[in-house]
Parts: structure tokens; C-alpha cells; sequence
């Protein structure tokens, strides 16, 4: 028999959290029942998170945790490059994105643009 303590879930809501956030992936997935049973089928006795947590709690934590972490390769860093790129989301909306490299490169943040104009030359 499958049982599975809170940490356990919790700990699996996480990685399945970042999993979403990191591919764009729509949160109405843990509401999908295709996707239900396939969780079912992998471990019986995990229960998704629901899309309220996935967008608020689950979220703030994962934003948290990654704004520290960024922050603490910042400081740490003897020394660091600021590069800036712009282009669009998967959402295709224009985005300018602030990259801080430093031994290790973090994106540092993004942003949305008010224009959606592109300059850049592509080569068929």
C-alpha cells in the first residue's frame, strides 16, 4: 500500500510547482484528469495541489526562495556582468530580460516592454 506523510506531499507539490513555473506550463494542469490519473498511476497516494495553492502560495514560496538565492550569488560575487536582452515571452509579449553573470549566470529579472518591436536581423 502506498502512504505518503505531509512532507512527502509537500516536498512533491514543490518540485511539481517548479516544474510548471519553469515551462510555462498553464496551473489548470493539476485540475486536468488525464493528468490525475496519470499522477494516480506513478503514486497512488499523492494528491495534486490544487491551482489556488499552484498560483499563490506554492508560487510566492518558489519566487522567495529563487529572489534569495539570486540575491546571495549577487553578493557573493567577486565580480559581476550586467547584460540586458529583449525579445518576447511565450505569451509573445515583449519582455526585456536583465541577466547578472557572474561565475555562475542568473537571470536577474524580466521585464514587460510597452513595445512589441523587434530589431533583430534573421537569416533563412
Amino acid at each position: 500500500m502506498d502512504g505518503m506523510n505531509s512532507n512527502e506531499q509537500e516536498n512533491l507539490w514543490k518540485l511539481l510547482a517548479t516544474a510548471i513555473y519553469s515551462t510555462a506550463t498553464p496551473f489548470s494542469i493539476v485540475e486536468n484528469d488525464y493528468w490525475i490519473q496519470n499522477f494516480k498511476g506513478l503514486r497512488p497516494s499523492f494528491i495534486p495541489p490544487s491551482r489556488h495553492l499552484i498560483s499563490n502560495k506554492l508560487l510566492d514560496d518558489e519566487y522567495i526562495q529563487m529572489s534569495t538565492n539570486v540575491n546571495k550569488k549577487v553578493h557573493e560575487a567577486f565580480v559581476f556582468r550586467i547584460q540586458i536582452d529583449g525579445w518576447s515571452n511565450i505569451r509573445n509579449e515583449p519582455i526585456m530580460n536583465i541577466i547578472i553573470t557572474t561565475p555562475e549566470p542568473v537571470v536577474y529579472k524580466s521585464l514587460r516592454t510597452t513595445r512589441s518591436r523587434h530589431t533583430g536581423v534573421c537569416s533563412q
